[in-house]
């Protein structure tokens, strides 16, 4: 079976496969920290939360592993570089400029193929491989800026050269 994207590439449905816990990715791991995705203001929720937890006296710097996924890839970056600091001020910075954060992360209007994968999400009746594997497909089908552009822009958020 294939699912069909807006640009008309189709993709095999059984790319995406269920993986086995028993693969031992955490073995001699004692301490980890897992982010999830969630799109810039998931970033921002995440950067806050890190920063209040320091605030308080948890040190991340303890942690075997640190990973995450999308937004969570992000702010992980952030964390493990001693960038959590910077990138907590620049969301505060950010937060008081409301236009510019629409302007970056635009809720309205989304690319059709970005609409394809939140209708594929919202439908979603069950939990089964077959529905997830199709959310899954329609994502990573869905159109995305380029990599020199997402890696430019996480550089200047993140303060790495590039």
């Amino acid at each position: 079976m294939a699912l069909e994207n807006p640009s008309s590439k189709s993709v095999a449905m059984d790319a995406a496969l269920p993986r086995s816990f028993a693969a031992g990715y955490g073995h001699h791991v004692d301490r980890g920290l897992s982010l999830g995705g969630g799109g810039l203001f998931f970033v921002a929720w995440q950067v806050a939360y890190l920063s209040t937890l320091a605030a308080h006296g948890v040190l991340f710097e303890t942690s075997d592993r640190v990973v995450g996924t999308s937004a969570g890839s992000v702010v992980a970056s952030a964390l493990t570089g001693g960038r959590l600091p910077r990138l907590h001020s620049e969301i505060k910075l950010l937060a008081k400029v409301p236009a510019l954060v629409s302007a970056l992360a635009p809720s309205a209007n989304l690319h059709p193929s970005h609409q394809l994968a939140l209708d594929l999400f919202t439908k979603a009746a069950d939990s089964e491989p077959a529905t997830v594997q199709a959310i899954g497909h329609a994502a990573l089908a869905a159109v995305t800026p380029k990599p020199d552009v997402i890696q430019g822009n996480l550089s200047l958020v993140l303060g790495r050269p590039r």
